[in-house]
């Protein structure tokens, strides 16, 4: 049960990195900072998503801080998996719903 959740976990964190990009690129197209944000938002949620299940060295965790032009972490910053930690609230919401955009 457990690598069926990750396995979910894993695809839903791609989709949203997906839909990141997508909106990302559509932004830069059409000059409209709204879509721009709307990426930004996808790519954040699945960055936090990435982390959380795979360590903030893992190549995906890399790639996404690379697409959000985060700094890379130290290898003392990579927290260590916990096996307990299931909650992936928000993570099948976040399919039906655009991410709610951080005014930063």
């Amino acid at each position: 049960m457990q690598e069926i959740k990750r396995e979910s976990s894993t695809e839903t964190t791609e989709m949203m990195k997906d839909l990141g990009k997508v909106y990302r690129f559509m932004g830069q197209l059409t000059e409209d900072e709204s879509l721009d944000e709307k990426g930004q938002a996808w790519l954040r949620r699945s960055f936090e998503n990435q982390v959380r299940h795979h360590g903030q060295q893992h190549p995906n965790s890399l790639n996404i801080r690379r697409l959000l032009k985060i700094e890379e972490p130290n290898e003392d910053e990579d927290e260590d998996l916990d096996e307990d930690d299931d909650d992936d609230s928000g993570v099948a919401l976040a399919m039906d719903q655009e991410p709610a955009s951080s005014s930063s």
